[in-house]
């Protein structure tokens, strides 16, 4: 299968250099990499233009935020599935995307993998397990996906309408309700871990990314898709899950009455 690895950047050169380095040692070969930059002046230019022979697609012009430029990433992407991994982040190892479509084929919306954060004092961590029964809008509430860890059929971003640019941080988290709780897209788990991600950006900016949330929930209410009744409620549970989660024994007795609930239905 064809992969699309889009990778955004903006005066970040030196993350842009090891995004790229990763990229390039992949020993899966049908991968098409674009590279969107937003007029950086930090040398990231320079950096694009010395690999340019290796890239499917680049641009480097002013744009309006993050997500218009993943948004022309998609447009010029011909692959099967579009991975984003921005400058700074990168793979776990070179053999991860042979490891996962090497003599394999998909067919589901999203290919969902674990993601490794890197903190400023160099600790690593992990992005949680998943369940798929587990993303609903109580889970998108107070999570997300990994989204450098997430593989996504080029025609369903374009189906749904790509990224909503009048979000500048959270369009991503609008997306996976969309795709997920709206829509019911297949989704596929996958056990690997995809990427390294190095823990800031514009999602670290937590005021602007609540006035972003409640903006569009406030949008779902208007549109009769949720009541305020039900995010009220909706968060609660949200809320208890979270506390259920970090004790082992509540956190056992929570996937029991998931497993449960499962098998009534």
């Amino acid at each position: 299968m064809r992969i699309s690895v889009i990778t955004v950047n903006f005066n970040n050169k030196d993350g842009l250099i090891k995004t790229i380095e990763s990229v390039l040692e992949q020993t899966y070969k049908n991968i098409e990499y674009i590279i969107i930059d937003g007029n950086s002046t930090d040398g990231s230019k320079d950096v694009i233009e010395n690999i340019k022979e290796h890239l499917s697609y680049c641009v480097s012009e002013k744009d309006n935020g993050i997500y218009d430029a993943m948004n022309k990433g998609i447009k010029q992407a011909t692959g099967d599935y579009c991975l984003f991994l921005n400058s700074g982040d990168f793979f776990v190892n070179k053999n991860v995307l042979s490891q996962i479509f090497f003599n394999k084929t998909y067919s589901n919306d999203l290919l969902i993998g674990r993601q490794k954060f890197i903190n400023e004092k160099g600790k690593i961590s992990e992005s949680p397990y998943i369940r798929i029964q587990e993303l609903d809008m109580a889970y998108f509430i107070t999570s997300t996906l990994p989204h450098q860890a997430t593989f996504i059929k080029r025609s369903t971003l374009v189906e749904y309408g790509m990224y909503n640019t009048n979000y500048r941080i959270v369009a991503d988290w609008i997306f996976w309700i969309e795709a997920i709780v709206k829509h019911k897209c297949s989704i596929k788990l996958l056990p690997e871990h995809i990427s390294y991600m190095e823990k800031g950006g514009i999602s670290n900016d937590m005021s602007n990314c609540y006035n972003e949330m409640e903006k569009y929930l406030n949008t779902c209410q208007q549109e009769g898709y949720l009541k305020w009744e039900d995010i009220f409620t909706i968060s609660k549970q949200a809320r208890n899950y979270v506390i259920a989660k970090r004790n082992k024994i509540s956190d056992f007795i929570l996937k029991a009455i998931i497993w449960v609930n499962k098998y009534k239905k």
